[in-house]
């Protein structure tokens, strides 16, 4: 499962660390990735909808992060870190620390 959830979310966020994020591409994002939640648990939506699953708990029981959001913010942050490590003429650094004029 958490094999499938890694390639899922690998294929789905690649580059997303530099993605301008709107909050509709985050709700798009957050859909697909409930639905491939629920198809990896065999569970349909009518299922948890009758059975009154949240996102939050298929998340539990399936052993994977739920929140869009907080994963998106996690990636950005691992780039940004990676950035910040880079040597001083790399070009990401350079244009991460660069200033801008009028």
């Amino acid at each position: 499962t958490k094999h499938c959830v890694a390639v899922v979310l690998s294929v789905l966020l690649y580059g997303s660390e530099t993605w301008p994020v709107k909050a509709e591409h985050v709700r798009r994002l957050s859909v697909f990735h409930h639905r491939c939640t629920r198809l990896i648990l065999g569970i349909s939506r009518q299922t948890q909808w009758e059975d009154r699953l949240s996102a939050s708990v298929l998340g539990k029981i399936a052993g994977i992060p739920h929140d869009m959001t907080a994963i998106m913010r996690r990636h950005r942050l691992r780039w940004l870190g990676h950035v910040a490590r880079m040597e001083e003429h790399r070009m990401p650094k350079r244009l991460l620390f660069a200033e801008l004029f009028a």
